[in-house]
């Protein structure tokens, strides 16, 4: 989870951690595929 939370701390502002955070919880809720998750956060 880490890793992934890197890479969206830089391209998002300051208030990226929380959005980060609900984003991967409803990403990672839905029935989408691991690659579909990283692509929508690459």
């Amino acid at each position: 989870m880490s890793s992934k939370g890197s890479p969206l701390r830089n391209t998002m502002p300051m208030p990226s951690p929380v959005r980060v955070c609900a984003l991967d919880v409803v990403l990672y809720m839905r029935p989408e595929p691991p690659v579909a998750i990283t692509t929508a956060l690459a």
